[in-house]
């Protein structure tokens, strides 16, 4: 059984709140706070009576959610000061301050507002700079735009402030235009452009040696005597040759369309991106502690 049970005259007005509250009195002295956590939370939303929010908070202390009982017992805490409820009011503060000893907090020292909101350990987002929480491993990240932005991982120990600098700003760049710009597009053509060119000026060559075999077999006949005579190697060197001279056209052309398009995206596009968004601080997090 525990030290103390408020039980609160209230619920006379409400019959089933009050059945409520006498089962989960039951069930908290017998220590089944699996039972008596809900039960009373059941009889507060019914009748927010102050003995009802007392022992909520005691259920929750016992049954291990020290965070949860500490913002409870508080609240109990300023609403029987309100009340003139002396006794209850500091029941309240003496198990707050024993819990208090046994948590620890996570102190932002940057103001998020103008940056984000702060979440610990996944929880909604907050604009609260200070959290009460249980001691170990918590995640603090900063949130922009409903998403993270920055994550630390901290060890908070009992009793202990742990603080978090986090960077001055922090976002992922964008941009308004396309993902890729337009002068790097630019210079790729070109640059593609010039190998096209390359690549024609090749052929042109082949097309010109190949040629000059066929003259060279054929003699002063020409082409037309070699064809009409049979004469195998010259007849491929020619057709080699207007092979080769078609394909360096088609290389010249192509490179050159490549390599001036390439040009003018260079020349008309934008030099940089217009950026929006926050410059990111290069500075790292910086975690301490304080008793």
């Amino acid at each position: 059984a525990f030290t103390m049970t408020v039980v609160d005259t209230a619920h006379a007005a409400d019959p089933t709140a009050e059945s409520l509250f006498t089962t989960a009195v039951t069930a908290l002295d017998a220590g089944d706070f699996a039972t008596a956590c809900p039960l009373f939370e059941q009889s507060y939303a019914r009748n927010p009576a102050l003995g009802t929010a007392y022992n909520l908070a005691l259920c929750a202390e016992h049954a291990g959610k020290k965070v949860d009982a500490l913002d409870q017992f508080r609240a109990v805490q300023a609403k029987a000061l309100a009340a003139g409820r002396k006794k209850t009011e500091g029941d309240a503060r003496e198990h707050a301050d024993a819990l208090e000893k046994t948590l620890g907090h996570v102190r932002v020292r940057t103001a998020p507002r103008e940056r984000g909101q702060i979440a610990i350990d996944g929880r909604a987002p907050t604009d609260a700079t200070d959290e009460i929480v249980e001691p170990g491993e918590h995640v603090v990240e900063l949130a922009r735009d409903g998403r993270p932005t920055f994550r630390a991982t901290v060890t908070v120990v009992a009793g202990q402030s742990t603080e978090v600098d986090l960077p001055a700003e922090t976002s992922i760049e964008t941009t308004r235009d396309s993902p890729m710009p337009w002068r790097t597009v630019g210079i790729g053509a070109a640059a593609v452009g010039l190998v096209g060119i390359g690549v024609g000026a090749g052929f042109g060559i082949a097309a010109q040696s190949s040629r000059d075999s066929a003259r060279s077999a054929c003699g002063s006949g020409g082409i037309q005597t070699c064809q009409a005579s049979g004469v195998s190697s010259a007849t491929l060197a020619w057709n080699d040759a207007k092979s080769d001279a078609s394909l360096s056209t088609a290389f010249v052309v192509a490179g050159a369309v490549l390599l001036a398009g390439g040009a003018v995206l260079y020349l008309v596009a934008p030099k940089s991106a217009q950026a929006i968004g926050f410059a990111s601080d290069p500075r790292p997090a910086v975690l301490g502690g304080r008793w």
